[in-house]
């Protein structure tokens, strides 16, 4: 592909230097977690294989302020899923105002019952996530992949 080309398909003009390399950061957040009917798990008790949990410094890697979350669940319950925000990882709030990132969805939803979602949280440095089932009736299990530039 000619240097012209890659410079339109980037965004670039002619002229000008080319743009910053913006990295994708992609992390597990839950792998496979039971979350029982009725019940809630927030992100910061999912202990990962990686020995890190659920709470994601935005301050590590956040540049340009694109979230998405991939998920999947099985089983026969409902999937809700939220967000909180700190300054300081210690004290925590749902922002007023701020709905669920997904709510209701089930292992028939999506592909399969795995999705992909683009949501965009208030401004702050630590960002971790809870995970409902909420038809009160069924159990799920969830896996959730969360991404940010």
């Amino acid at each position: 592909m000619a240097r012209d080309t890659q410079r339109k398909l980037k965004g670039e003009t002619e002229g000008s230097p080319p743009l910053p390399h913006k990295d994708i950061t992609v992390r597990k957040i839950y792998s496979n977690r039971l979350i029982e009917a009725g019940d809630s798990q927030d992100s910061d008790l999912e202990l990962l294989s990686t020995g890190k949990n659920g709470v994601v410094d935005l301050g590590d890697f956040a540049q340009v302020g694109s979230f998405s979350t991939w998920i999947k669940v099985t089983g026969d319950g409902s999937l809700q899923l939220s967000y909180l925000l700190s300054q300081d990882n210690i004290n925590w709030v749902q922002p007023t105002g701020a709905g669920p990132i997904i709510s209701g969805f089930t292992s028939s939803d999506g592909s399969s019952g795995e999705d992909l979602v683009v949501f965009r949280p208030e401004f702050a440095r630590f960002i971790k996530f809870r995970a409902s089932e909420i038809s009160t009736t069924d159990p799920i299990y969830f896996t959730m992949l969360f991404a940010v530039q």
